[in-house]
């Protein structure tokens, strides 16, 4: 009963629509014109229900393919770009923008151009690389400099708003106002109401006076007053409004303007946002020691993420929880509620991770599909000038041509073989060297300082049995022992051709969680079958490699380890939660360069995510077959 009830504004909107759709798209509404008003109803959903919007962009998708024509094909795309951004179903987004890439360029339509690779920065953006997503927004910015048209640069506001807001997120506060400004300027001068509205939202981050937040406030106003579209940013607005006043102790004021948002918010159906709203709301309640409200609000938030299925919400919701029961006194409720928020908290980041994975997973296989079709165009352009060669020059000079030009192919050939060749050679005799002496050491540690251990033991037995401290000194003679086997086993995996990858990793991972009470370590793998002997044991020591690196240089205290086999590669992934370093400016250490040596000697790309005191994330991707 209550679904019904939540879903009852977005069913009667739908039915106006269809209602609409069969009276005036019976009169004399041209093609383009009943697409433009599909997708407007598909914008119209964008915060609000996802099936809805793409009901009406496939609608408007059906009608463009009809009618060929592809310039509204790519609008379409865009709005199931900014679809899939709100789900944050960014694969989806990804692959939208490479579709609408492929259109553009296929077609010739350079106005679209800077539009695409603004919406692939937001994509790069929101997944976290952030300077993957600068280069797409500057490469934006060129395009839509050399555009003629002004009409074709009403986005151009829009791309400095991302921009701006990306510094913001980097922290560079500086070139995110200047590039704010921008936006605003170029907003006013191309009637884009709607981002001189988030500039204007955004610039009241960075203003520490009363009388500046209020300005800012002042003109956001202004234009949702205007503009009878901007009611998700009104809802935004009215938040932010809420919390300030609820920071200066204006607690009436406040309650009023959430009160006002949260009649907004379910009036048009804006479900995570209102989630949002409970919250925040129940936190001024719990200020105001209305605990019974607060807690009946909390319970409301909790229904929303639940029904959109919200997990990273949810754990926002389970926190406000445990501070509402610490507010009234009841410890054990706050700590159970915490534990659930935690845990809710792991799993979206669990599964942040597996979609990193796979978006980084779908960007190198469109980049070696780009490739492969450079390749080809490469081999066609060759064949063209071979052609036009065979007509203007006779077939002696055409012959001579071919020769020398194949003699200077096969000789370049010959020498990058060669080269290629060499460097191989030293890479796999570095690691078989490396692995020896790994060998040689093991060895040395268990037959040589073991045995010393062992026999070390059998004289305490046999000399200091009736010392008092005679338990204490063979406890340490066999802590000792143990270590150094452990230490042995961890120089070379014996067990891994019985017990395979997997296994021999999670025998390691065990043996340093037991070893270690302020670290801990967890593996998480899908590899079900053996792989290649010489590949497993390079990945064991990549591993063991990173492992050791994260506890001498990171200074944290979890380590968490993702090995996916796919259908052509094995991604691994190692990330810390410790200090961090710059990689642009580090030189690197004796353990970096063993990991970057492994990962070229398996034909591997490696990306390394780190910034000072936000951890480290290593990222590497392997084929299974070595070419």
């Amino acid at each position: 009963m209550v679904c019904r009830k939540a879903y009852l504004p977005v069913l009667v909107l739908m039915a106006v629509f269809l209602l609409l759709d069969s009276s005036a798209f019976g009169s004399q509404q041209t093609v383009e014109e009943q697409i433009d008003e599909y997708i407007a109803k598909a914008n119209y959903f964008t915060n609000i229900n996802y099936d809805s919007v793409i009901y009406y962009a496939d609608k408007a998708d059906v009608l463009a393919d009809k009618s060929n024509n592809n310039l509204k094909k790519v609008d379409v795309l865009f709005v199931k770009i900014r679809a899939d951004i709100v789900i944050a179903n960014f694969i989806a987004a990804y692959n939208n923008c490479q579709e609408a890439q492929k259109i553009v360029k296929e077609n010739d339509l350079i106005e679209k151009e800077p539009e695409v690779y603004m919406y692939l920065g937001l994509v790069y953006k929101l997944m976290g690389f952030t300077s993957e997503a600068l280069k797409q927004y500057f490469k934006s910015i060129e395009l839509y400099e050399a555009l003629p048209n002004t009409k074709e640069k009403r986005y151009e506001s829009e791309l400095y708003y991302y921009l701006a807001d990306a510094y913001y997120k980097m922290g560079e506060t500086k070139l995110s106002k200047k590039y704010l400004n921008q936006s605003i300027r170029l907003a006013k001068k191309q009637e884009s109401s709607l981002y001189a509205l988030k500039s204007y939202i955004l610039m009241i981050q960075f203003q520490t006076k009363l009388d500046s937040i209020q300005k800012y406030y002042a003109l956001s106003d202004s234009i949702i007053a205007r503009d009878s579209r901007s009611q998700y940013k009104k809802v935004v607005l009215l938040n932010n409004k809420a919390m300030l006043n609820k920071a200066i102790h204006k607690y009436n004021l406040s309650k009023a303007l959430y009160l006002q948002a949260i009649s907004i918010a379910k009036e048009n159906g804006y479900k995570k946002y209102l989630a949002n709203l409970y919250n925040n709301y129940a936190y001024l309640l719990m200020v105001l020691k209305n605990y019974d409200s607060a807690r009946i609000i909390l319970d409301k938030a909790l229904a929303i993420t639940k029904e959109i299925n919200d997990i990273d919400l949810e754990g926002v919701v389970f926190d406000s929880y445990s501070d509402y029961y610490k507010a009234i006194n009841d410890y054990k409720s706050a700590i159970v509620y915490k534990d659930s928020s935690i845990r809710k908290k792991n799993e979206f980041r669990k599964n942040q991770r597996v979609q990193e994975s796979l978006f980084l997973s779908t960007v190198f296989e469109t980049e070696q599909k780009e490739k492969e079709i450079l390749a080809q165009e490469s081999k066609l352009n060759q064949f063209r000038a071979i052609l036009f060669g065979a007509v203007a020059f006779s077939a002696l000079l055409l012959t001579l041509l071919i020769y020398y030009r194949q003699k200077t192919l096969l000789g370049r050939a010959r020498l990058e073989t060669m080269e290629k060749e060499k460097s191989l050679a030293t890479a796999n005799a570095l690691i078989e060297g490396e692995n020896l002496e790994r060998k040689r050491l093991a060895m040395d540690l268990h037959d040589g300082l073991g045995a010393r251990l062992g026999s070390l033991r059998f004289m305490v037995d046999a000399f200091f049995k009736n010392n008092p401290h005679f338990d204490e000194i063979s406890k340490s003679v066999n802590d000792i022992s143990k270590h150094v086997r452990d230490l042995s086993h961890r120089l070379v995996p014996t067990q891994l051709d019985e017990l395979g990858l997997v296994l021999s990793l999670q025998n390691l991972i065990n043996s340093i969680n037991q070893s270690s009470e302020s670290l801990a370590i967890d593996l998480e793998a899908n590899i079900e079958k053996r792989l290649d002997s010489s590949l497993e044991i390079n990945l064991f020591y990549l591993v063991y490699e990173m492992i050791n690196n994260a506890i001498k240089h990171s200074k944290g205290n979890s380590i968490f380890i993702q090995l996916l086999e796919h259908s052509d590669s094995i991604n691994l992934s190692v990330e810390d939660n410790g200090v961090g370093f710059d990689v642009s400016a580090s030189k690197d250490g004796h353990g970096l360069k063993n990991i970057k040596r492994r990962v070229d000697f398996l034909n591997g790309e490696l990306i390394i995510d780190s910034r000072i005191g936000e951890g480290t994330l290593f990222m590497i991707e392997i084929p299974k077959v070595k070419t």
